[in-house]
């Protein structure tokens, strides 16, 4: 593996975070979900020294809405 993979589970009142390290040294932890989770995040991600281009997101689908949108065109200025 060449860089640390991240994974975010959002549930119901809680975020919870995996990652697997170089080495496959593996991470957890919970997050309460309120107005502070960004900034309690990115804390916990810059202590555990958890740095990745990307994260792979899970949502539980009966809380995921997906409406499609049919928007009227606009005249060319």
């Amino acid at each position: 593996m060449k860089q640390t993979r991240i994974g975010l589970v959002v549930e119901e009142r809680h975020v919870a975070v995996a990652a697997i390290r170089k080495g496959g040294k593996v991470d957890y932890f919970r997050l309460e979900a309120d107005p502070s989770l960004p900034t309690r995040l990115s804390a916990q991600l810059r202590t555990r020294r958890l740095g990745a281009r990307r994260v792979r997101i899970g949502l539980d689908r009966s809380r995921v809405v997906v409406k499609s949108l049919t928007l009227p065109r606009i005249s060319s200025v």
